[in-house]
């Protein structure tokens, strides 16, 4: 088993940004895998525009402020972790292709946007999606892996 392209799901970018989650090490440690060049990590363009809502959503959450006019403040936090991702990733393809592969996916995994990242991943020739999402893991285990997983197979390869 090889892990050199990889295709992080929203959730483990998330998890990255907001630096939590149980499998916060793993991620940080596929992040400089990428870095150092034993893996190509890759992402959907349907990450960046839900972790663009995301983030600020998490984040005025937590601050008391209750949202309203507060919450435009956090926009350049958002903008920040998307260019992030963009620095550290490549956009896998997301076109009509990918669209028609979705939907073709509706029987085995049900979810449009999980459709979405495994018709993306698929396009962009990755080993594995690293993904934290329980139903995908389990609809997708030869396609879909944890980051404690990934991290495991990029080890070994060493």
């Amino acid at each position: 088993m090889r892990a050199s392209r990889l295709l992080l799901d929203t959730n483990v970018w998330f998890d990255y940004f907001m630096g939590e989650g149980r499998s916060l090490q793993a991620i940080q440690g596929l992040i400089e895998a990428g870095l150092d060049g034993r893996t190509d990590l890759l992402y959907a363009p349907t990450s960046a525009k839900d972790l663009f809502y995301l983030i600020p959503r998490r984040l005025r959450s937590t601050d008391g402020s209750g949202g309203g006019k507060a919450s435009a403040s956090y926009r350049p936090a958002a903008w920040a972790c998307v260019e992030r991702m963009m620095e550290l990733a490549t956009a896998a393809p997301l076109s009509h292709a990918e669209c028609e592969l979705a939907r073709m996916l509706r029987s085995t995994f049900g979810d449009f946007e999980d459709n979405l990242i495994v018709a993306a991943g698929e396009t962009a020739k990755a080993d594995y999606i690293v993904t934290n999402d329980k139903p995908l893991l389990t609809a997708a285990p030869e396609a879909c892996i944890t980051p404690e997983r990934a991290l495991a197979l990029l080890e070994l390869a060493r």
